[in-house]
């Protein structure tokens, strides 16, 4: 998969290095990430906006394996999310500082 795909108005968001980048363009923030390895990845952000900005991913999980996020996401009632493989997720990342800190949230288990 490339960066570039456009599915359902959401980029496809291929693993580098073990490491998935949402890079908020033209203030696009909606992605889709297939995990197909186990290998630990690693989320990050780049070209965060300067502007309150909401980040939707939908994260399917093919394959078990540890998800790092940044540092400077928090999640709801401080409990970082582990993910079951075979499984899809909505991760919501909201920032209301211009990128600072990230507001984490998630559902799923479909």
């Amino acid at each position: 998969m490339r960066m570039n795909q456009l599915t359902n108005n959401a980029y496809l968001v291929p693993a580098s290095n073990n490491t998935y980048t949402l890079p908020i363009i033209l203030n696009y923030h909606k992605f889709k990430i297939l995990n197909n390895d186990a290998n630990t990845k690693t989320f990050a952000i780049s070209n965060p906006s300067t502007l309150d900005t909401e980040i939707t991913i939908s994260f399917n999980n093919a394959v078990n394996s540890i998800l790092v996020f940044p540092a400077n996401v928090t999640w709801k009632d401080g409990v970082t999310p582990a993910f079951a493989s075979n499984k899809i997720y909505n991760i919501y990342l909201v920032s209301d500082d211009g990128g600072g800190t990230y507001q984490g949230a998630w559902m799923g288990n479909w």
